[in-house]
């Protein structure tokens, strides 16, 4: 598959690409004048570029990297990145230059036997999946557990190299393909492409000593999508981690397990006996709330675990915060805090609620262990939920049997050390300024 032979065409030395013609934009230089051309994906700037290469006949397989991803529907995903790469197989491509003269690109790995030549960046970038994997040794217990790739997970600026490139390599190779591409979208900074030259880039290293590492990593999975770009905003990253974390999750935590709520401090039980009651505390119409209620708590786990499959991180933390603010209001709408713990039916009321919200929180935290995993000990240690307790079984266990006495949790102390879950930020006042700069115009 590979050939001696001459390339001819566009090529970016910012990342060591060759661009096809049909990904090339003709603009005028604003501070020159003069006629520039930028890769469409990228928009570096190009090169007419002609040398003697080693090629690679991806002319000969683009039918069959079209054919594969036309019979595995999922195999490029999400299906708007399908189907850009589909329309972009219409035509067959041309063969593929996967060598550059030595004396362009020193610095790279020359071909074997012609040190004149340097290999493609993509070509080495690509098959450092082969080799992490134990390639060349196919027969090997590593080779045969890790390949083939059940996901390659990029950016939608790369998805040319490997849904067409790459296949095509593998294809030649006689090797199997990859189960599943999965293609993200960008951020940008505040609707805007980040730009060194402009200065609207973050970095995440400031950001994290800010708001934490684990508040930044929080926002940025809340926010991104991988169908459309993602707009980086301070202001919404300040607002939305005081929110969740330190408004709905640490206040719930904090109400919770208050002493106030729980002189006890241990874990409380549900007592099913009350919602049969004529009580005055729960009627007969609140038991259809708390019904719902539990039917959610339990449904959380499946319904999240559809979610992560299809990559939807963002509505995943969705559904996991609502439950989190459905617990909170158990608390506000039967006011627990008013419910007299000396009167024997209003403590068994006030006992199973909080079983309730108990649950509903240790759920929560499970789930989110992926995403704040600290944040999500320090709620699960507070709950007493020992560590060999916190796996997504012990999730989908959430009242399995409403009878008080099945959960092993029942009866067992709370956490006894004292922590603020996630401290308030304080939205730093050029944000504010900035942002009423912006109402008043």
């Amino acid at each position: 598959m590979f050939f001696a032979g001459v390339y001819e065409g566009w090529y970016s030395t910012s990342d060591e690409t060759f661009v096809p013609e049909s990904n090339v934009l003709q603009e005028v230089d604003k501070r020159t004048g003069e006629k520039i051309h930028l890769c469409k994906d990228t928009l570096n700037r190009l090169e007419w570029t002609k040398e003697n290469n080693y090629m690679f006949r991806l002319s000969d397989l683009t039918d069959r990297v079209r054919q594969w991803i036309s019979d595995n529907p999922k195999v490029v995903y999400p299906d708007k990145f399908r189907k850009l790469v589909l329309e972009s197989l219409k035509e067959p491509y041309t063969d593929l230059s996967v060598s550059r003269e030595s004396f362009r690109v020193p610095w790279g790995i020359s071909v074997p036997g012609d040190p004149g030549q340097t290999i493609y960046v993509w070509l080495d970038a690509l098959v450092n999946y082969l080799a992490a994997a134990g390639y060349p040794d196919t027969n090997s217990a590593k080779f045969r557990d890790m390949w083939p790739a059940d996901i390659h997970f990029v950016g939608m600026d790369i998805i040319k190299f490997h849904a067409v490139y790459w296949p095509a390599f593998l294809i030649a190779a006689g090797l199997e393909l990859p189960k599943q591409i999965v293609v993200h979208s960008h951020w940008t900074y505040e609707h805007m492409k980040m730009s060194k030259s402009k200065g609207n880039i973050v970095d995440p290293f400031e950001m994290a000593g800010k708001v934490s590492a684990e508040g930044l990593k929080y926002f940025l999975l809340r926010q991104s999508t991988l169908d459309n770009n993602s707009s980086y905003s301070e202001l919404l990253l300040y607002r939305a981690l005081n929110s969740d974390l330190a408004n709905d999750l640490g206040n719930l935590l904090n109400r919770g397990v208050a002493k106030t709520l729980n002189p006890s401090q241990k874990y409380p039980a549900f007592h099913k006996d009350i919602f049969h009651q004529k009580s005055n505390t729960v009627a007969n119409d609140d038991y259809s709330m708390v019904q719902m209620y539990i039917e959610q708590v339990r449904n959380l786990p499946s319904t999240v675990d559809a979610l992560v499959e299809k990559f939807r991180f963002y509505q995943a933390i969705f559904e996991i915060m609502e439950m989190v603010r459905r617990s909170n209001f158990i608390i506000h709408h039967y006011e627990l805090w008013l419910l007299d713990k000396d009167n024997a039916e209003q403590l068994l009321v006030l006992e199973t609620l909080l079983h309730c919200v108990y649950e509903g929180l240790r759920v929560s935290a499970i789930l989110l262990q992926p995403m704040i995993p600290t944040l999500a000990d320090t709620v699960l240690s507070k709950l007493g939920v020992p560590s060999t307790s916190r796996r997504w079984s012990d999730a989908e266990a959430s009242f399995k049997v409403l009878d008080g006495l099945s959960d092993p949790l029942v009866g067992q102390p709370l956490g006894t050390r004292k922590t603020l879950l996630f401290k308030k930020l304080k939205i730093p006042d050029r944000l504010l300024q900035e942002e009423q700069s912006i109402l008043a115009t």
